[in-house]
């Protein structure tokens, strides 16, 4: 799906997706994130079934990522995934160069912010 079609400030953490419902916060841990050739890539894996599944964000530009530290972990819970607005030159906005901002929380006190341009999902 393209970004710029998220509706703005909706949560995709419950995430309809090709027909297939997906509950990121309550089903998946993440458990590995990783930001390589303008890809976003946040895996998951679903706490019962173990099965692996991707959701990408692609085309992307990391802002902002900010990680604890202190705290030492293996897994993530994810908290919230929207596409918000940004800041440019005294103005909101939605979008810039046809990429749209998200913001990614986690409830262990990680963010990250980002431009991207399409966001896919992909079972492993």
């Amino acid at each position: 799906m393209l970004a710029k079609e998220c509706e703005l400030f909706y949560n995709l953490v419950d995430l309809n997706y090709e027909e297939k419902y997906y509950d990121f916060h309550n089903d998946y841990n993440c458990i590995k994130i990783l930001f390589e050739n303008d890809t976003l890539i946040l895996r998951f894996e679903h706490i019962k079934k173990k099965n692996i599944i991707e959701l990408c964000f692609e085309r992307s530009k990391i802002v902002k990522v900010h990680f604890d530290f202190s705290q030492t972990m293996n897994q993530l819970t994810i908290d919230n995934i929207y596409r918000g607005k940004f800041e440019q030159k005294n103005q909101l906005c939605e979008f810039s160069d046809n990429k749209s901002y998200f913001y990614i929380t986690f409830c262990e006190d990680i963010s990250i912010e980002l431009f991207t341009e399409k966001i896919t999902l992909h079972c492993i």
